[in-house]
């Protein structure tokens, strides 16, 4: 493993993002930089995927020295198959990424982990969590994801399933949510959720500067420009995400929080807000504010993130 270590510290690394519409891949130096990315519609089959990832490679073969693979879901604790995913990747269940790459590359390392797993790891290792030994990521998208950093080690969990922060609780008597629980923070706290909302005011007949079909930056925009309705459904996303936060605070006692993902993009306007909610709801205990940024990631952070895998395992595994 010391020789791939070398490898590694000469050549960049190949990180791979299996996002939920689109496949991204490109490769990574060692100060965290990504180029020659490339970006391609996800694959829907397993043959299909093989044959995109043959292709995909092709052109840098000999040019990295490990590859990673970000996707949604569990990932076993080898690092090598997916066993669980909700989404457009359920027909990559069971089946070692290993098996998805030409039999050329059989020797190359290779890892797969969580995406928000994995993009913590690249903040812990280039971004604002650096230096950082507990930090709590909270990935808000589509769906809700999330992951922890304790005592500078990446958790897991016994079963591979710590750091699911989209189904916890917030309303005991809430909307059914995929997990089979009812009202997770997902259900009212994701994209999918604050357009459902908001299209429920519209659907009774309330008047909104927006039309049915808002998407969820279009919601966060013309609520901070005085929307009545927009005003109301990010409200009470906001306030039901401050609780799932303080929770997280009260049970693992972060340094920094970070989210990620599309709706974190809304920036300040989210941040103000969620701060003085999350302050008053743990400063019983808290002398100081735990301080909450946006990951400032590019749009290939997925990529980054495969990439910041493979150099954290093969570093844990020269020691």
């Amino acid at each position: 493993m010391a020789d791939a270590v070398a490898a590694m510290n000469k050549l960049p690394t190949l990180g791979i993002d299996l996002g939920g519409t689109n496949l991204k891949a490109g490769l990574v130096g060692s100060d965290g930089n990504a180029h020659d990315v490339k970006m391609m519609p996800l694959p829907r089959t397993l043959e299909d995927m093989c044959r995109e990832l043959d292709t995909l490679t092709t052109g840098w073969r000999g040019e990295f020295s490990g590859i990673g693979f970000s996707c949604k879901g569990i990932t076993d604790r080898h690092f090598d198959r997916l066993l669980h995913s909700p989404g457009d990747l359920h027909f990559l269940e069971a089946t070692s990424f290993r098996e998805l790459l030409p039999s050329d590359l059989a020797g190359v390392p290779m890892y797969a982990e969580n995406d928000a797993r994995n993009a913590l790891l690249a903040e812990a290792r280039w971004g604002k969590a650096k230096g950082l030994r507990n930090v709590a990521m909270v990935t808000l998208g589509t769906g809700v994801g999330g992951a922890l950093l304790l005592e500078g080690k990446l958790y897991r969990g016994a079963r591979g399933v710590a750091g699911h922060f989209g189904h916890m609780t917030v309303d005991y008597d809430g909307k059914d949510c995929i997990c089979g629980g009812n009202g997770c923070i997902e259900t009212v706290f994701s994209a999918r959720s604050i357009e459902a909302a908001f299209f429920d005011h519209i659907h009774r007949g309330r008047l909104s500067s927006l039309g049915r079909g808002a998407t969820c930056e279009q919601i966060f925009g013309a609520a901070a420009e005085g929307d009545a309705i927009a005003f109301s459904v990010v409200r009470r996303a906001t306030e039901a995400l401050a609780a799932a936060l303080a929770d997280i605070v009260h049970a693992f006692d972060p340094e920094l929080i970070i989210l990620s993902g599309q709706v974190a993009a809304s920036k300040e306007q989210l941040l103000q807000p969620l701060r003085e909610e999350l302050r008053r709801r743990t400063r019983f205990f808290l002398s100081e504010e735990v301080p909450i940024v946006i990951s400032e990631s590019p749009a290939y952070g997925g990529v980054l993130g495969a990439a910041a895998l493979v150099v954290t395992q093969l570093e844990a595994e020269a020691r």
